[in-house]
């Protein structure tokens, strides 16, 4: 039994028919992916609350909850050293949904410093952007009147006991220290690793060490009224806020480690979508031109960079360049 042809056209209306329930049935996925984000984000933080990265990420969540639509919201996560946030970060679904927001010495010390970390950086993340980074300052307490590496070793060299704090083993911290103080200047440092910068200044202005790289906004106050002497800052150009105090290049003292200034950046796992990073990174830079945030950058010393995932990228590997063989010759382990 034959069948009857079809009318004219109908085998193309079959198809448009055929295309549209497809449409139908594919919508719900293509809208929620158009419309990211649609429920809350987790920002992860591998640090207690409080420390210097606080403010700005609580400044950065607020702005892009109103750019966005939806909460960005800081997650504190503390732990050996920021891996345990880090790790949990790389091991969350890649869907823009959690983020990280990490500085350097979690991507790039820590994979020195721990034979099992749970994340490798350079694999389980896509960068969102560099948000900005702060220089190193070498301080002396208020005992020691110099105002430069050079006078320092001078002075130091007549004390019976000389020591450096840091925030910790392994951190830019100590291996600038180690190299300026020891490798450089020949001064036989001891070095005293403290839990934070913050525990390391207290102990510095009451002149328990001699001397200790920490954070400008920090120092600032302390030198202001002569407790602390300011004595050089670490990366390529000079301070607005400190303009008396000259990087270690201008002082002559080149040393790739010297030159290089803690960072801070917004992640997200390997494999996140290129339309989420994308809408990200663009997001993300606007609000570090928002006039709060860009306020809340200049009171913390942060210099803003604010640049693509390749370049952000691009960056660590050069960190990771300059960083794992000194502290491999030096023997550095976490403590």
């Amino acid at each position: 039994m034959s069948s009857k042809p079809l009318p004219p056209g109908s085998s193309q209306r079959r198809r448009l028919l055929g295309a549209g329930a497809a449409c139908a049935t594919l919508g719900p996925f293509a809208s929620r992916a158009a419309a990211y984000p649609a429920r809350p984000v987790t920002i992860v933080v591998p640090f207690a609350a409080g420390g210097p990265a606080d403010g700005l990420v609580r400044a950065i969540a607020e702005d892009l909850r109103r750019r966005l639509g939806q909460p960005f919201v800081p997650d504190f996560r503390t732990g050996a050293a920021g891996s345990i946030g880090a790790g949990a970060v790389a091991k969350a679904p890649p869907d823009g949904y959690t983020l990280l927001f990490s500085i350097s010495d979690t991507l790039v010390n820590n994979v020195a410093l721990y034979r099992h970390l749970p994340y490798d950086p350079r694999r389980d993340f896509t960068f969102i952007t560099q948000v900005g980074s702060l220089p190193l300052v070498l301080a002396t307490h208020g005992g020691i009147t110099v105002s430069n590496p050079a006078e320092f070793a001078g002075a130091a060299r007549a004390l019976s006991k000389i020591s450096y704090g840091s925030a910790g083993s392994g951190t830019l911290f100590h291996l600038a220290a180690e190299v300026l103080l020891n490798q450089r200047l020949g001064l036989g440092a001891t070095h005293v690793p403290y839990r934070g910068v913050g525990p390391m200044t207290v102990d510095l202005v009451g002149r328990q060490i001699t001397a200790g790289f920490g954070l400008m906004p920090a120092y600032r106050g302390f030198a202001a009224d002569g407790r602390l002497h300011m004595l050089g800052l670490t990366g390529d150009t000079a301070v607005a806020e400190v303009p008396q105090v000259r990087t270690f290049a201008e002082l002559g003292y080149i040393e790739p480690i010297l030159r290089m200034r803690p960072w801070g950046a917004v992640l997200a796992p390997a494999g996140t979508p290129r339309h989420i990073v994308e809408l990200l990174n663009t997001t993300v830079i606007a609000a570090l031109d928002a006039p709060e945030v860009r306020d809340m950058l200049d009171s913390s010393g942060f210099q803003r960079i604010a640049n693509s995932p390749a370049a952000a990228h691009a960056a660590l590997e050069d960190d990771l360049a300059n960083v794992l063989p000194l502290i491999r010759d030096l023997g550095i382990e976490a403590q």
